[in-house]
């Protein structure tokens, strides 16, 4: 239920910025909560087959959408932890070339304030280097940015709990401290640009560190490439990883 919780403060602050413009193209950037990490469809069928299909953050809205002519994009990736340099700037160059009129980052920031590789690869070593990173990540914004858009970013969470949950290690965890000067430093850079509205997650993203709880397309349907087709079908998410990482 705590996943469902953020998705509607997305679509509310989504919805409060896209008051003054023609909501007709939304892109997804960021890493594997908005790639749809432990977040699965469990359809049930005419026949009562109960096929689970993987989805991300850009087929729940795409479903979700009362107007079937609106586009969503993703550009998010699961693999984003491995160069969050690389990743964060070819997924703004594949955002501006969208052209959207609203921009969903609920977790780009993550990968650069954690991890353990810094700038150049280098190890990081110290909060001095997560801000670095950080640094990095932010230049890499500033062009979508500076067009205006509508962007929904989310901030840097606490996953101090996820520690030793199989995917996040102690060493890749910025402290209490660091984690505020991160923060802070987004906060003021977010401050400069009105088109942007800083999603709070601070006490850690729900999706994909644990259940899931349940949601159901407009209706009923089957996601069929990214889209809701009525079939006479329910959908539920089943019960996501608990391992627990975006």
């Amino acid at each position: 239920m705590r996943a469902l919780a953020t998705l509607a403060i997305v679509a509310l602050a989504a919805t409060c910025l896209a008051a003054a413009t023609t909501l007709t193209r939304i892109t997804v950037i960021g890493a594997s909560v908005s790639d749809g990490f432990g977040l699965r469809l469990r359809t049930t069928l005419p026949d009562g087959s109960r096929p689970v299909t993987g989805v991300n953050v850009a087929q729940v809205l795409q479903a979700a959408a009362r107007d079937p002519s609106l586009v969503i994009t993703t550009h998010a990736s699961s693999m984003y932890f491995s160069d969050p340099v690389r990743y964060a700037r070819r997924s703004v160059e594949r955002t501006l070339a969208d052209k959207p009129t609203l921009v969903l980052a609920i977790d780009w920031m993550f990968w650069n304030a954690y991890g353990s590789s810094g700038v150049g690869g280098k190890r990081i070593d110290g909060c001095d280097d997560r801000m670095a990173l950080l640094e990095t990540g932010l230049a890499a914004m500033e062009p979508l940015a500076a067009t205006g858009v509508p962007i929904v970013l989310g901030d840097i969470p606490d996953m101090q709990s996820a520690i030793g949950g199989g995917m996040i290690t102690e060493n890749m965890v910025p402290d209490e401290a660091c984690l505020a000067r991160l923060n802070a430093r987004l906060k003021s850079w977010t401050d400069t640009h009105p088109n942007i509205t800083l999603l709070p997650g601070r006490a850690g993203w729900p999706t994909g560190c644990g259940p899931l709880g349940s949601f159901s397309p407009r209706k009923s349907g089957t996601f069929s490439g990214g889209r809701q087709t009525t079939a006479g079908a329910s959908a539920t998410t089943a019960a996501g990883a608990s391992s627990g990482c975006p």
